[in-house]
């Protein structure tokens, strides 16, 4: 049994990660003059937005850009006095279906596809448009993104374009997915498009978003008060009720708080609070099921697609194809970078094969679709496996989704079981964290 060095701090609030929702959460609370622990297993801050060194800039482990519309984030690079950093761009999209490769950049482009006839083409490409214009997602509660796609799109662009693309993403639980999160997923883009609806906007900050990391991390550190604390490579393995407040076990001792935040996915918290009497609340835990995720970053010297982004409808090891360097020029970088990313549930057999075998699975695919690519691939910079990558959605979720206040007083979650009807993302990431750390100053009990 392992036994834990007592630890002299105690502080008003221990915040359980350093993903952004942590990190922000910890930015409001510090300026309300919280005293701040912050708790991370790994050896950065980041979570999903952790980056590393690339010659004379940064590049992000997995794949990120923002929308016209992630009001929270551009405001925090405001806060941050970094504003200046974010640049747009107007990238160019790709469909791969049926083994041809289509534009699939606006709604128009669905024109060109051959996989489906004129008349669903159309439909299909109405189905986005007017999502947009949808503002009240309770009524698509109560259906599948199975049943809204063939009813607004037909069955014949469901099989051959939607399906494909819900089994890569969720796998046997494609079935029981909520309309709600395809709806979102249409509505998000096209608010980011002009009012021609031709030119999609993305945002990507200089040198990645690891900046964004880096600049509330250094606002958080500069403290004359000493109020925040940044502790990495500690990983929590319990949390305790006690009279005052709560004990914090972890591999590195106890630290004691008079709250908690755990800003983590509701399976991890489910095993932290394993002691604790959550009640029903328990039950919500386990409502939420996820698919973890698998990103392999490469090199090349030359460019493999016309696409930034590349979304796979045939039967490859990955879902999508994001070639930053059609983002941002390779000049930033030294030499053309690709992602390859798949989702998939923790017991397939490919997130059990080792990191070699992976990046020779991906590569086979990739070199079946762009057979000159090989010639010009240079060296994988990077393989990052997410566990609780995909929250999987189901239908009436807002009445099965766990509440930011837990049962216990002055014990909060904020995962991404908690964004919805958003979905994952950088965005949302952080209006948790405000959501969360206002949760937590309303009680006015530390």
């Amino acid at each position: 049994m392992l036994r834990y060095t007592e630890k002299t701090m105690d502080v008003d609030v221990c915040i359980i990660g350093q993903g952004l929702t942590g990190l922000v959460a910890a930015l409001k609370l510090k300026a309300a003059g919280r005293s701040v622990l912050l708790l991370e297993k790994d050896k950065m801050s980041g979570g999903l937005a952790g980056d590393m060194p690339l010659g004379n800039t940064r590049i992000e482990h997995i794949y990120h850009h923002c929308f016209a519309n992630d009001f929270s984030l551009i405001e925090l690079l405001y806060t941050l006095d970094i504003e200046d950093r974010l640049q747009w761009y107007e990238p160019k999209n790709g469909l791969f279906s049926n083994g041809h490769l289509y534009s699939f950049t606006t709604p128009l482009d669905l024109l060109s596809c051959r996989s489906i006839s004129l008349p669903d083409r159309i439909r299909t490409g109405l189905t986005v448009l007017q999502a947009k214009r949808v503002n009240d997602w309770k009524p698509l509660e109560h259906e599948t993104a199975r049943d809204y796609l063939v009813r607004r799109s037909g069955k014949t662009a469901y099989e051959r374009i939607w399906q494909p693309l819900l089994l890569a993403k969720f796998g046997d639980d494609a079935d029981s997915v909520s309309a709600v999160w395809i709806w979102n997923k249409f509505k998000v883009r096209g608010a980011s498009r002009d009012k021609s609806q031709r030119a999609e906007k993305l945002g990507y900050l200089k040198d990645g978003f690891g900046t964004l990391v880096s600049a509330i991390v250094e606002k958080l550190k500069a403290d004359d008060e000493k109020r925040v604390t940044l502790m990495n490579n500690v990983e929590v393995e319990a949390i305790e009720k006690t009279k005052t407040g709560f004990e914090i076990q972890t591999n590195d001792g106890t630290h004691k708080a008079k709250q908690v935040i755990a800003a983590v996915a509701a399976p991890m918290f489910n095993h932290l609070t394993k002691t604790l009497d959550l009640g029903t609340y328990r039950d919500l835990l386990n409502v939420t099921k996820y698919k973890a995720n698998i990103c392999l970053l490469l090199s090349f010297d030359r460019q493999v697609t016309p696409y930034y982004w590349t979304t796979i409808c045939d039967d490859l090891p990955f879902v999508v194809i994001v070639e930053q360097t059609n983002l941002v020029a390779k000049e930033v970088y030294g030499s053309h970078l690709l992602y390859l990313s798949c989702y998939l549930d923790t017991s397939d057999p490919l997130w059990l094969k080792n990191d070699d075998e992976i990046e020779a699975q991906f590569l086979a695919g990739l070199w079946s679709l762009f057979p000159d690519a090989e010639g010009s691939f240079q060296k994988k910079l990077s393989l990052i496996r997410s566990q609780y990558a995909q929250p999987v959605i189901p239908t009436l979720y807002s009445q099965k989704q766990p509440g930011i206040r837990t049962p216990i007083e002055g014990l909060y979650l904020a995962g991404m079981s908690q964004i919805y009807p958003e979905d994952r993302g950088l965005n949302y990431a952080i209006k948790l964290g405000k959501d969360v750390a206002k949760a937590v100053l309303e009680k006015n009990d530390v």
